[in-house]
């Protein structure tokens, strides 16, 4: 089976027929520029499933929320998408309702349903992004305690040890491909970090290291202080 050579201006399949490849070309860089842009589109239409609040009745979605420090708005009905950009921050829904307007019988609260619909989770961010590891990144203002990390636009990370004054840290949660570990210079027997040794080296081999900013609070249980406040801090 032989793959398309994407520099090709046509390809021919099994069956004979010829592919124009530089028309199929637009579609994929269109959707890769909404993954590097950060940007989130959210169907109204689905806010309905599992609870309808007005059956047959065209409804409206109104969003309140903020992303790093700056606060968004935005209004849609069933029939629209409505886009939603990250700049590679949490976004954190203040306020949502859908429904009819001016009607609370025939509206609901879904400021938690769209949280989850937003918050997809690290495994679908690693898929989007194509890359062979994904780190959990907290913000913070003592970088001289974590170590900054230099993140680009998109979520691709530059390098460790670079980040600004209270900026981006490594939150401590992986999901990276085997072959990034199996691919290192380091040898079994010897003592290899995570942090140290093995994904510096895989961003200066240029793989595909990306880090996606989680909120919640962060609790480093290596530091003796913060370890004795895991229990207050967990609620056990």
């Amino acid at each position: 089976m032989s793959g398309i050579d994407p520099d090709a201006r046509s390809h021919r399949r099994g069956d004979g027929e010829a592919l124009d490849v530089a028309a199929l070309r637009p579609r994929g860089l269109r959707a890769e520029q909404l993954v590097d842009h950060g940007d989130i589109r959210i169907q109204v239409s689905r806010l309905a499933e599992g609870d309808d609040p007005a059956v047959n009745v065209v409804k409206t979605l109104v969003i309140d929320y903020t992303v790093g420090d700056r606060k968004g708005s935005v209004t849609g009905r069933d029939s629209d998408t409505v886009t939603l950009t990250a700049d590679n921050h949490t976004i954190v829904v203040k306020k949502a309702t859908y429904g009819v307007p001016n009607d609370a019988k025939r509206s609901r609260d879904v400021k938690q349903k769209l949280q989850d619909m937003i918050d997809k989770g690290m495994r679908e961010f690693q898929v989007a992004h194509r890359a062979e590891a994904t780190l959990s990144l907290f913000r913070t203002p003592q970088q001289g305690r974590y170590g900054g990390i230099n993140v680009g636009k998109a979520g691709e990370i530059r390098s460790f040890g670079t980040g600004a004054r209270g900026g981006l840290a490594n939150g401590g949660v992986y999901l990276m491909e085997a072959t990034l570990i199996e691919g290192g210079p380091w040898r079994p027997e010897s003592a290899v970090s995570l942090e140290e040794d093995i994904l510096p080296f895989a961003v200066q081999a240029g793989k595909r290291v990306y880090g996606m900013e989680c909120a919640g609070r962060f609790l480093d249980i290596g530091v003796p202080e913060d370890y004795a406040r895991a229990a207050q801090v967990l609620g056990a």
